[in-house]
């Protein structure tokens, strides 16, 4: 080994900003590291630094020095030196012991006050002003620390790979001579030699690198290129959904809407493997054992339904151990989230929040490049200053403004008007709680309070226990649940600690977060959390990283695809039908990465990813082999999604002349349909075109394969041109036909609500909403069709409003057609409405008086009244009752019974949104009870003992004796059913 020392004799100034010290005379820049794969077993790195930070800070009137390395973290130890180091995670071999030499290093001597302590590891819980510096053996033993210039990890495995972290003591304190060793420079190498060792990982017969992962390790391994040993998959790996019993129907849109993406999902219930943390690890073992693979582990349902681990820092609630698979450490294998409910409306809720972030991006809109950064002003750095590093990280990339709303001048009313006006990213640093923020103070009344709708974010929360699940409602949890399953807002995604949480760890795990995002080399929620993570791991491999790890947890969809930038429109283009038999399917989307996926009530025919030119041979390994409508779903980064309906057809050749045509003229259209390998015209097909300026017209293709039209289109579209075989149940193709020359219809906006229920910009199931369309030209046409409506109605001038009553969730299309102009047409989500549903119960004869004990239950109106309710209550002392779950609008009976009361029936029409409904009860009328005991023979007067019970709980009501003649009368009894003994 070659040491070379330099000596700089340099007297630090007092004073209150870091000082550069330059050792090349350049300005102040990161460290590089430079890796090179000599061996399979033997790696190289070349670390060269251009200088330090330094500081002096004043404890107890003595001077000392903080020492900083731009883009790197420092020691958090208590009451050692506070120095700066450089971390490298690199791929070794499967067994072995690795070992790291130092080949050649040049320091630099720097003198220097004592170097500053570290105040350790601190809880976010206390302010770090408050921690007094402590010193340990280095300050009263001398030496140089840390005694190691270079130090390695015990090997770990992530997934595909076995790696181990080095760490480079970039800085080091000599405290005898009172000088720094600073590295200039340094070569090392990391070889592994022999069999064994720590955390062998055994041979997994893959079918290739996910390509989640391969972002992780790309970014992650410094040495991944060289070392990489498997093939990369161009699409993600399977999905694993573990849900309670009863949420099983709830969740199958999402499921279907996964699998319409192209993922392979399956899905289990939790009872189905014993609802434990032994039974689900189980079944995640199982699937992640299969050469496919696992990727995604979904847990659904609270921890009382869908059990967590219990952490060994304070029994944290810890989901992130479900993805421990290889080796004995802490590294994650697969990504696990969870979406916590208590009840189906909170589960609804969410699922629509995860479909329409990804399925029904705002075209145009501009809040996704807006984000939002909340600090407090304590630590060292204050956590404000680290969230500019944030801020100015995201604003060199896709985002135009992120707002500043720190203490002590940031609000609450400001938190609510960045979410509110939209945001795609919340980063939070401070202080918290299981149900707030503190610096800015947010709970999570502000947070059920907010109104951004389908504007959600994904927030990077650093503050204390946020995602202590274990409560009724925590706060991560409040920020995924927020609305209803009609109008969600709230969050998208949220990262939050389940226990107190330490100062820096979680700084580092955000930080890596925003980098991986910044740098394109990740946009999935499990990736870009996980990997923020997995960065602790490497910086603090002890436990202040196991810490961190158990705390965590992802509160959302783990498979959820960010977004950062308006959505960018794909320039598609391909067939509308897809040939039966096919194998292969061409796609071109405009845009490189794009994801491309062919699905249908069969299952997942083909999925993949467009090439650099957006073009996509989509393999379709499952091929369509019943006829009938397929769905072609096209995702991506920022991009706006695109599903289309297409048709599995018999193959035919079509070529309709012209290729457009006018609008009001009459033109000759020809279709021509022909066999692919003969060439020949198809004979006997019935071809059709329609639209909505043209009446359905049909002819049969001759021997030639044409079928001749006189055309004359009202309005500027895209006429349907169809053919069907005799007999068929399907159209074997569908194709366009454009009409040009139309005028614009401009202005024209629809919107929709459900004035009834407070229901704005949807429709719901059965109950009467309404549809308003608007235009600049007047006396135009409102079509609205789908949901089990099919309506036409003529405007009055420049608007319409049109009463409707959907019978069905799903979409409406609303259409605006005027004679000579472009069709306008746009869609109306339906969807299911719920309400809650709480009151008081009174006295009708005692002047409102509340009234305890008494039962109020409900059914649907029409069920029977004998069977199970829909809910069961006793009002409080109060006259109180709530109920805890969401019901879906509509008419509910409900029934009160309650002793001294004539017992009560009403129906009830349960509105959107809170529902404060009062019941009056009248007291029941009483009276006396009376008859006669007499013997069985002969009809003797009997001296007995009436006693008088209620029928329902045995309580004894009244006593009375038999008269000389038999006879017995009771005081005045309530009207009730009693029992007479």
């Amino acid at each position: 080994m070659n040491i070379l020392m330099v000596i700089l004799l340099a007297g630090l100034a007092t004073g209150a900003q870091a000082e550069w010290q330059s050792f090349t005379g350049q300005d102040a820049s990161r460290p590089e590291v430079q890796v090179q794969q000599v061996r399979d077993n033997l790696t190289r790195l070349d670390v060269t630094l251009e200088g330090i930070d330094t500081e002096t800070v004043t404890i107890q009137g003595a001077a000392y020095t903080q020492v900083r390395l731009p883009g790197h973290w420092w020691t958090l130890d208590a009451g050692d030196p506070e120095l700066p180091y450089i971390t490298s995670r690199l791929i070794i071999p499967d067994a072995g012991t690795p070992q790291v030499k130092v080949v050649d290093a040049v320091w630099r001597e720097i003198a220097t006050d004592p170097v500053v302590p570290s105040k350790g590891n601190l809880m976010r819980d206390v302010d770090p002003a408050t921690v007094p510096y402590t010193f340990g053996e280095a300050y009263s033993q001398g030496g140089v620390f840390p005694e190691q210039a270079v130090q390695l990890s015990e090997p770990f495995i992530m997934r595909d790979f076995r790696g181990v972290s080095l760490r480079v003591n970039a800085v080091r304190w000599d405290a005898d001579r009172g000088v720094l060793l600073a590295l200039e420079s340094a070569t090392f190498t990391v070889e592994t030699t022999g069999t064994g060792g720590i955390n062998v990982k055994q041979a997994r017969f893959s079918d290739g690198i996910d390509a989640q992962f391969a972002n992780l390790y790309a970014l992650g391994f410094d040495n991944y290129d060289a070392a990489s040993k498997y093939s990369m998959l161009s699409t993600e790996g399977r999905m694993l959904i573990v849900c309670h019993d009863a949420f099983m129907g709830i969740i199958q849109p999402f499921v279907e809407w996964k699998r319409q993406t192209g993922l392979d999902v399956t899905l289990i219930s939790s009872g189905s493997v014993g609802g434990t943390t032994a039974g689900i690890q189980g079944a995640i073992d199982e699937m992640y054992a299969q050469p496919a693979g696992l990727t995604y582990v979904i847990l659904v349902g609270d921890q009382a339904q869908i059990p967590c681990y219990s952490g060994t820092f304070e029994g944290a609630d810890d989901d992130t151990r479900y993805a421990n698979q290889e080796g004995d450490d802490l590294y994650p294998d697969l990504f696990v989230s969870r979406v916590s409910g208590a009840n189906p409306s909170d589960i609804q809720t969410q699922i629509n929040k995860f479909i329409h972030y990804e399925r029904n991006p705002e075209a145009g809109a501009e809040w996704y490049h807006v984000g939002t950064g909340l600090a407090s002003s304590e630590g060292n750095p204050p956590d404000y200053e680290r969230s500019e590093w944030l801020r100015q990280d995201l604003l060199g990339y896709t985002f135009t403004e992120v707002h500043e709303i720190y203490q002590p001048n940031g609000t609450t009313a400001q938190i609510s008007a960045a979410v509110n006006e939209g945001t795609s990213l919340v980063t939070y640093i401070g202080h918290g709680s299981g149900t707030s923020w503190s610096n800015p103070y947010f709970t999570t009344g502000n947070v059920h309070a907010l109104t951004n709708g389908w504007r959600t974010p994904w927030i990077l929360d650093v503050s204390c226990s946020n995602g202590d699940f274990s409560q009724s409602e925590c706060y991560a949890e409040a920020w995924l649940r927020a609305g209803d399953p009609a109008q969600p807002h709230g969050a998208i995604a949220m990262y939050s600690a389940s226990t107190s949480t330490p100062w820096v760890p979680p700084c580092v795990m955000q930080a890596e977060a925003v980098d991986l995002l910044v740098a394109d080399a990740a946009n999935v929620i499990g990736s870009l959390y996980y990997h923020g993570m997995m960065k602790v791991l490497d910086e603090y491999p002890a436990s202040q990283s196991a810490q961190l790890v158990e705390q965590y947890n992802i509160f959302g969809d783990c498979s959820l695809m960010v977004r950062t930038n308006t959505p960018v429109v794909p320039a598609t283009s391909y067939d509308g039908v897809v040939s039966l038999g096919s194998t292969v399917f061409p796609v071109e989307t405009g845009v490189a990465g794009a994801k491309v996926a062919l699905y249908s009530s069969a299952g997942l025919h083909g999925v993949g990813v467009a090439d650099a030119a957006g073009h996509l041979d989509l393999m379709l390994d499952n091929p369509v082999t019943v006829p009938g409508p397929v769905t072609l779903t096209i995702t991506g980064y920022n991009l706006l999604t695109e599903v289309a309906t297409l048709q599995a057809i018999v193959p035919v050749v079509v070529d309709i002349q012209p290729a457009s045509i006018p609008v009001g003229e009459n033109t000759k259209v020809t279709v021509t349909l022909a066999d692919p390998p003969s060439a020949r015209g198809t004979v006997g097909v019935t071809v059709t075109i329609d639209g909505f300026g043209v009446d359905a017209m049909s002819a049969v293709t001759d021997e030639n394969g044409e079928a001749v039209f006189n055309v004359t289109p009202e309005y500027g579209e895209i006429l349907s041109v169809t053919g069907r075989e005799p007999d068929a149940a399907y159209d074997m193709f569908t194709e366009g036909l454009p009409v040009t020359g139309a005028q614009e219809l401009t202005g024209a906006v629809v919107s929709a609500e459900v004035a009834s229920i407070g229901l704005v910009d949807a429709l719901t199931p059965h109950i009467e909403g309404s549809v308003t369309a608007g235009s600049d030209v007047a006396d135009f046409q409102l079509v609205l069709s789908g949901c089990g409506l099919d309506s036409q109605s003529m405007a009055d001038g420049y608007s319409i409003v049109r009463p409707v009553t959907p019978t069905s969730t799903g979409i409406v299309t609303a259409t605006l057609l005027k004679s000579g102009y472009e069709v306008v047409s746009s869609h109306i989500d339906v969807v299911p409405a719920y309400g809650t549903l709480a009151g008081t119960v009174t006295d009708a004869d005692d002047e409102g008086t509340p009234v305890a004990g008494v039962r109020v239950y409900g059914f649907a109106t029409g069920d029977d009244p004998s069977g199970t309710p829909l809910f069961d209550l006793t009002t409080d002392a109060a006259g109180r009752y709530a109920l805890d779950e969401d019901l879906p609008v509509g008419d509910y009976d409900l029934y009160t019974s309650r002793f001294g009361y004539l017992n009560h029936m009403e129906t009830y029409f349960l509105m959107y949104g809170a529902n404060d409904h009062g019941i009056a009860l009248n007291q029941a009328p009483s009276g006396v009870l009376s008859g006669t005991v007499t013997a069985l023979d002969g009809g003797e007067p009997v001296a007995a003992v009436i006693k008088v019970k209620r029928a329902d709980n045995n309580q004894l009501m009244a006593t009375v004796n038999t008269d000389e003649l038999g006879h017995y009368e009771t005081p005045a009894l309530t009207y009730y059913e009693y029992r007479v003994t």
